[in-house]
């Protein structure tokens, strides 16, 4: 494993990188509703396991 000094300029190149991505994935996944998908699946797990162990 190389010493973290030399992965330095890799790691703020990545963070740049992330830094322009993460907006605009942010925005793509709201247009696409996905804290609402997200929060039916959880829905859909809670239900599911209480139904399948009802004393959790």
């Amino acid at each position: 494993m190389k010493n973290s000094a030399s992965n330095l300029p890799i790691t703020q190149a990545l963070q740049a990188q992330s830094g322009q991505l993460l907006p605009v994935i942010t925005q793509a996944l709201s247009e696409l509703q996905y804290t609402q998908i997200v929060h039916q699946r959880i829905s859909q797990q809670y239900r599911g396991k209480h139904r399948a162990n009802p004393r959790e």
